[in-house]
């Protein structure tokens, strides 16, 4: 009897469904500002990403882009931009879901008027002013403008706390 032998090359191909292997981060961003989600995913066969917002598909537009499968611009944030943004991982084994918040920060409105103002006279033609910082939005704030219904001489106030930084000390001497 014989022996007989038999060869045979074999390929063995590993599947796996999508893992999120790098999830978005939740962020709060204020308005005009540009939001980046990165979503990373792995699996075989390789998972195809998306976007959702809110449970909705996200379509690219002017503000709103895909710049690679796995990250979401958004450009000039308004205020409808915020929600949950869902990196959705999918391939013929399964689906991976990844969700993270934007909060879109706003900052309206006018500084509120400036707290406890005074005026102190100094002399029968001068006075002083004194005040606090207002309670809302005083990062806005750049400068003060004085007005008065009779002639008032006031010089240019560009920076206020040296302003009264200024005043302050010229009384303390």
């Amino acid at each position: 009897m014989g022996t007989q032998r038999a060869e045979a090359l074999v390929s063995l191909l590993a599947t796996a469904p999508p893992m999120i292997l790098q999830p978005p981060e939740t962020v709060s961003l204020s308005r005009g500002n540009t939001a980046r989600f990165v979503c990373n995913s792995s699996g075989e066969p390789p998972p195809v990403l998306h976007w959702l917002k809110n449970g909705q598909p996200i379509k690219s537009f002017r503000r709103v882009k895909t710049q690679s499968p796995g990250v979401l611009l958004i450009n000039q944030l308004a205020l409808e931009d915020a929600g949950y943004y869902q990196c959705i991982a999918d391939n013929s084994l399964g689906t991976a879901c990844a969700t993270a918040k934007l909060t879109v920060i706003v900052r309206e409105g006018l500084p509120s008027p400036p707290r406890h103002l005074s005026a102190t006279p100094y002399s029968s033609t001068t006075a002083l002013l004194t005040w606090e910082k207002p309670e809302h939005n005083s990062d806005q704030i750049i400068g003060y403008s004085v007005h008065s219904p009779a002639p008032l001489y006031v010089e240019r106030i560009l920076k206020p706390l040296a302003f009264m930084q200024h005043f302050l000390n010229q009384f303390d001497q």
